[in-house]
């Protein structure tokens, strides 16, 4: 048995390459995957609401219309993607982190938050803005028919 070199080596013309489709497998392999982005926006001021109705009136009047259309568009499972801007926000502005937090410890107590920590209850705010942009969008169904 011998052995026959393939065609391809180092002695070869290069072979021509489709660049949108080099581009594409480039991209999907050594890039992320692009995701829905929020843009943090500094109109919120920093003090503590004093329920979960303030709250979310505080982040609808202070977040861009376009980002809200986005969020509402968002499936329940990609919530956890805002994790690092809206979540953020949320966690900064309304001072989560600090000790004596008084919206905090409201959160916890009044909706049971099993984790204490300040990214569980601003998940649970984002949750609670997904849902009611949910039922505005119901309600605005409704009123067409």
């Amino acid at each position: 048995m011998t052995f026959k070199p393939s065609k391809a080596g180092k002695g070869d013309d290069p072979r021509p390459v489709d660049k949108n489709k080099y581009d594409k497998n480039f991209d999907s392999i050594f890039r992320k995957k692009k995701t829905k982005k929020i843009k943090l926006t500094e109109k919120i001021e920093v003090f503590a609401p004093t329920d979960l109705a303030e709250c979310l009136d505080i982040i609808l009047k202070n977040m861009p219309e376009m980002e809200i259309i986005t969020l509402a568009e968002s499936e329940r499972k990609d919530l956890i993607s805002y994790h690092h801007t809206l979540g953020q926000l949320i966690r900064n502005k309304f001072g989560l982190w600090f000790e004596n937090c008084k919206f905090f410890d409201y959160m916890i107590e009044t909706y049971k938050i099993h984790e204490k920590h300040p990214n569980a209850v601003s998940m649970f705010i984002i949750e609670a803005l997904w849902e009611l942009l949910q039922l505005s969008i119901k309600e605005l169904e409704k009123e067409k028919l």
